[in-house]
């Protein structure tokens, strides 16, 4: 058990050598293992019998709630979306997306929520053998491409998001001396969503800190924003390994979409 730990501090203490902008790390996905966690049993997320009554019952609900639920408008949706989009920019101000080769590499970049798809793809360009050569990313299921002037918001890849890559271009050779532990690149995801989230405003703050107005627009002029290298603050590889240890990371049994 103390030889885990070790293992486990070693993990979370190990400096990560970062290949260049955007914190990017290269990892091979085969025969990767989540990085061990003592915060849950396994069998904490089985299903028990009355946990399937109780899914049961609550989709019951839901579904009468919505048949019952008068009809929306475009604009009433439309608003929900913005309001939804607002309340995601507010809590996350970066993304941390993987993008997965079908030899499974895979190439984990940080970027912010209102950046385009075309940057993600520059993104890539610059650790692909033939760069020139043209490739589409994509999400799936269901299987959807990413329009390039797309912004990673408003294709759901916030906070966290697995991408595709589809091309005939592999990543350069030489990245393979350049590997980083699978468990390593998923600690420094895991510190990166700590030190990304937005906290939530305490109770006693200001009760309109998190919430957006009916008479808020989405504009879709706000301006990209840029992340820093590894050189910046948030590139930072200091953390306390206790907050790490403490900290109950349930989204990271399914970390990525």
């Amino acid at each position: 058990m103390e030889t885990n730990q070790d293992s486990h501090e070693t993990i979370v203490n190990e400096p990560i050598d970062f290949l260049g902008e955007r914190n990017a790390l290269v990892f091979n996905q085969v025969g990767a293992q989540a990085v061990s966690h003592e915060d849950l049993p396994d069998n904490f997320f089985d299903l028990t019998v009355d946990d399937a009554k109780t899914l049961l019952r609550d989709a019951k609900r839901q579904r009468e709630d919505i048949e019952g639920a008068p009809l929306t408008t475009n604009a009433q949706r439309q608003l929900e979306r913005n309001r939804a989009t607002l309340n995601k920019l507010h809590k996350y101000r970066r993304t941390i997306l993987r993008i997965q080769f079908p030899n499974q590499m895979v190439l984990q970049g940080i970027f912010g929520p209102l950046e385009t798809v075309q940057l993600v793809k520059d993104f890539v360009k610059d650790y692909l053998a033939n760069p020139e050569e043209d490739f589409t990313l994509y999400c799936t299921p269901p299987k959807k491409n990413l329009t390039p002037q797309s912004r990673l918001i408003d294709e759901n890849l916030v906070p966290s998001a697995i991408i595709y890559y589809s091309g005939s271009s592999k990543l350069k050779a030489d990245l393979n001396t350049k590997l980083v532990d699978p468990k390593i690149a998923s600690v420094h995801a895991i510190k990166s969503r700590i030190a990304m989230t937005r906290d939530e405003p305490n109770n006693s703050g200001d009760s309109n800190a998190n919430v957006v107005s009916d008479n808020v627009e989405l504009r879709p002029s706000i301006s990209n924003e840029s992340v820093p290298s590894s050189s910046g603050a948030e590139g930072s590889n200091v953390f306390n390994s206790d907050r790490i240890k403490n900290y109950t990371p349930k989204w990271f049994k399914n970390a990525f979409k």
